[in-house]
C-alpha cells in the first residue's frame, strides 16, 4: 500500500471516500432496529436486534477520535492549525455531498475539550476557514431542537446521509414520553404513539433508496479504516492536549 499522508489527501476526495463508507452502513439500519430503544440494549449470544445502528454511532464516534487525535498527534502549533484546517474543509465537503453524519462527526472533535480548549492553535486558523466552521455550527446546532439542519434536511436532493443522532433522540422522546398502551386500559394500544415512531422512521428510509454515484478508492479506504480503529483513547487525548498547550 502506498504511503497516504492525511495532508497529501484532497479533502474532497476525502469527503468522498468517508461518504462511501458511512453510506454503507446508513442504508443497512432496519425499521426494528429503531424500535424500544433496541440500539441501547446490551448485546445478547444472538447478537444485537440493532447491530447496523451501533455500527452506525461507533463510526461517528471513530471519526470524531481520529480527528481529534490527527490534530493532537502534531508537537507544532503550526502544523496542528494546517490539520485543523485541513478537517474543517473536509466536513465542508461532506456538508456539500449532503453528509451531515460525518460532517457532524468533524464538528464534535472540534467541539470536544481536547480541541476546544487548544485556544493558541485556534488563533493560528484564518477567518476564512472560521467562517466555514461557524457556518457549519450553525446549520448543525442543537438550539430550537436542530430546527435549521431539520428545514434543510427536507427540502434536500437526495443522496443524502442524515445525522443519525436526530432521529434516535427523537424515538427516544417518543419512547420515554408515551406509554405503550392506553392510560384506562391494558389492552388497547396507544397509536398515536406507533404513529409518531413511524413517521420518524419513515424520515430515516426515505434517503437509504437514493444511492452515491462516487467510486470507492481502496488505497484511501485502507487508509481510513486503519486510522479509525487506532485512535487512542479519549482521556489519553485530553492529557496530551494539557502537555500540549498547559492550562
Amino acid at each position: 500500500m502506498p504511503r497516504i499522508k492525511l495532508l497529501e489527501l484532497d479533502s474532497h476526495e476525502l469527503a468522498r471516500q468517508m461518504t462511501i463508507m458511512d453510506f454503507k452502513l446508513y442504508n443497512r439500519i432496519k425499521p426494528v432496529e429503531c424500535l424500544d430503544k433496541n440500539w441501547g440494549r446490551p448485546d445478547t449470544d444472538v447478537g444485537h436486534i440493532a447491530a447496523n445502528v451501533k455500527a452506525s454511532i461507533e463510526h461517528s464516534n471513530q471519526v470524531t477520535a481520529w480527528v481529534t487525535d490527527s490534530i493532537l498527534s502534531k508537537d507544532e502549533i503550526k502544523k496542528r492549525a494546517v490539520v485543523m484546517k485541513h478537517w474543517i474543509f473536509v466536513a465542508e465537503r461532506c456538508r456539500l455531498l449532503n453528509n451531515y453524519n460525518t460532517c457532524m462527526a468533524i464538528l464534535s472533535a472540534f467541539d470536544n475539550g481536547s480541541i476546544g480548549r487548544l485556544k493558541r492553535t485556534w488563533e493560528l486558523i484564518s477567518a476564512r476557514s472560521m467562517q466555514i466552521l461557524q457556518n457549519i455550527r450553525r446549520l448543525m446546532g442543537a438550539n430550537r431542537n436542530f430546527s435549521e439542519y431539520r428545514e434543510i434536511i427536507h427540502r434536500i436532493n437526495p443522496p443524502c446521509i442524515p445525522f443519525l443522532g436526530i432521529y434516535l433522540q427523537d424515538l427516544t422522546f417518543i419512547e420515554d414520553g408515551n406509554s405503550n398502551f392506553l392510560k384506562k386500559s391494558n389492552n388497547l394500544i396507544n397509536f398515536a404513539k406507533r404513529m409518531k415512531t413511524a413517521e420518524v422512521i419513515r424520515d430515516l428510509q426515505q434517503y437509504q433508496s437514493t444511492h452515491y454515484m462516487l467510486t470507492a478508492v481502496p488505497d484511501i479506504q485502507e487508509f481510513i479504516k486503519t486510522h479509525l480503529h487506532s485512535s487512542r483513547e479519549e482521556e489519553e487525548l485530553y492529557n496530551l492536549s494539557l502537555k500540549l498547550e498547559p492550562r
